[in-house]
C-alpha cells in the first residue's frame, strides 16, 4: 500500500468543499507538498485562507531493543535540526531555486509567515502507549492492519497480539507468522520496502491516538490517513462516522449530482487537473461552501441539494415556458417605471438570451447548482 504521502487528490477536494483546511506535515510530506502542487499555488492557498499548514518537527515512532532473549517495545518523539521547518524549508527552497538562487530567499519568506510549526508531545505518546495494553483493541487493530496490507496472509482465527508492560517497556505475545505475513505483503505491494513488525503494528496503533488527539483538538472535520482510518476505526467507529463525514459529501456530491463525469480526485491524481485548476475551482466555491455551511449535520444533503435547487416558491406549479415568459415580461415592467415602455420590455426580452445561471441568480439569488453545473462541471469536463 505504498504511495505518496499525500492524496493530492482528496487534497483538492477537501479544497472545494471545506471552507478551511488544516494539513499536517513534517519533513516528508511538505517537500511533497510544495513540489507536487507549486510553490506559488500553495502560497495562493494559504493567502487566500483556504489551507492551513501545520508542520511538526519531531517525529514519533516505536523503539525496539533486544534484551538478552526478549524484544522489548516502547515509544517515544526524536528532535533533531535535520527534522526542523528551519533546515527542511531552507535546503527545499534553494533546491527548487537552483545554481541561480533566485526566489529561494522571497519563498522562504513568505512561506515562514504561513506555517505554523508544532511538536508531538510526550502525553500523546504516553496514551498510545496505553492503546497498546487494551488487549481486545490491540488485536483488533492488528487483525484490520494484517487484512489489509497483506490480503494473502492467512491470519489466525484465534489470532493473539498481546501487549504488557515489563520494566523496560513492552513485551508482544502473538501468534501472528510474521515471516510470513511479510513475505504476503512484499508480494502484495511489490517489494516494498517496509516490513511488517510487532513494532509495526504498534506504531499505527500510537500514531493513531496521536494523529486523533492533533485532529480533535479543533472542532472541526478530520480525515485520518487510510492505515490511521482502519485502526481507530476498530475502536471508535462512532468517532469515524463524524470524522469523515465532509468526504462523504464530497463523494454525494460527485457520485450522485454531477454525473457521467470523474471525481476532482481522479482528475488531479491523473494529472489532467493541476493545483492552478483547483485554485480556480476553489475560488468559484464560495458561495457553495456557505451553503453547505447551512445545512444541518443529519440532513441529507441530496435532498437539501435538490429542495434549494427546485425552489422557486409561487413560480414551482407554472410550466417552464410560462415561467420564462413571466419573468422577462417581469423585468420590462420593472425596467419601464424609470425608462420607455418600450425600451424597459426590450431590454427585459434580452435577458432571455442570458445564462441559465444568470437565470437562478436573478430569481431566488444564488443557488447550489450554479456550482456543481458551472465550475464544478467545467472543471471535470477539461
Amino acid at each position: 500500500m505504498q504511495g505518496a504521502p499525500i492524496d493530492l487528490g482528496i487534497l483538492a477536494e477537501c479544497l472545494v468543499f471545506y471552507e478551511k483546511v488544516r494539513v499536517i506535515v513534517d519533513q516528508v510530506r511538505f517537500p511533497y507538498l510544495v513540489r507536487a502542487c507549486g510553490a506559488d499555488e500553495l502560497l495562493h492557498l494559504l493567502s487566500m485562507g483556504a489551507l492551513e499548514l501545520e508542520y511538526f518537527e519531531n517525529l514519533s515512532g516505536v523503539m525496539t531493543r533486544q534484551i538478552g532473549s526478549r524484544t522489548v517495545h516502547d515509544s517515544g518523539n526524536v528532535k533533531s535540526s535535520s527534522l526542523g521547518y528551519f533546515g527542511v524549508a531552507r535546503k527545499l527552497f534553494d533546491e527548487l531555486a537552483g545554481s541561480s538562487g533566485k526566489g529561494a530567499n522571497k519563498r522562504f519568506d513568505k512561506f515562514q509567515r504561513f506555517v505554523k510549526r508544532s511538536d508531538y508531545t510526550n502525553e500523546m505518546a504516553a496514551e498510545g502507549r496505553a492503546d497498546w495494553l487494551d488487549e481486545e483493541y490491540a488485536t483488533e487493530a492488528a487483525r484490520a492492519l494484517l487484512s489489509w496490507l497483506a490480503p494473502g496472509y492467512s491470519v489466525p482465527a484465534g489470532l493473539k497480539f498481546d501487549v504488557r508492560a515489563v520494566p523496560d517497556g513492552f513485551q508482544v505475545t502473538s501468534n501472528i507468522d510474521f515471516d510470513s505475513a511479510d513475505a504476503a505483503y512484499r508480494q502484495h505491494n511489490g517489494g516494498a520496502e517496509q516490513t511488517i513488525t510487532e513494532a509495526y503494528l504498534l506504531v499505527n496503533i500510537a500514531n493513531t491516538r496521536r494523529d486523533l488527539i492533533v485532529g480533535s483538538q479543533f472542532s472541526s472535520e478530520f480525515s485520518l490517513a487510510p492505515a490511521q482510518a482502519l485502526v481507530a476505526s476498530c475502536k471508535f467507529a462512532q468517532v469515524l462516522t463524524s470524522a469523515n463525514g465532509g468526504l462523504q459529501t464530497a463523494d454525494i456530491f460527485q457520485e450522485e449530482v454531477v454525473d457521467d463525469l470523474p471525481r476532482i480526485k481522479e482528475a488531479v491524481n491523473s494529472g489532467v487537473k493541476n493545483f492552478s485548476d483547483v485554485i480556480r475551482l476553489v475560488e468559484s466555491a464560495s458561495e457553495f461552501k456557505a451553503w453547505l455551511r447551512k445545512q444541518e449535520s443529519g440532513d441529507d444533503i441530496r435532498k437539501a441539494y435538490l429542495r434549494d435547487v427546485a425552489h422557486l416558491d409561487w413560480a414551482d406549479k407554472l410550466p417552464p415556458k410560462s415561467f420564462r415568459w413571466l419573468l422577462f415580461t417581469g423585468a420590462g415592467i420593472a425596467l419601464s417605471a424609470t425608462t420607455h415602455p418600450l425600451i424597459g420590455t426590450m431590454a427585459g426580452t434580452a435577458l432571455s438570451a442570458a445564462d441559465t445561471f444568470i437565470l437562478d441568480r436573478f430569481v431566488k439569488g444564488w443557488k447550489p447548482n450554479q456550482f456543481t453545473e458551472g465550475p464544478l462541471k467545467k472543471f471535470l469536463q477539461g
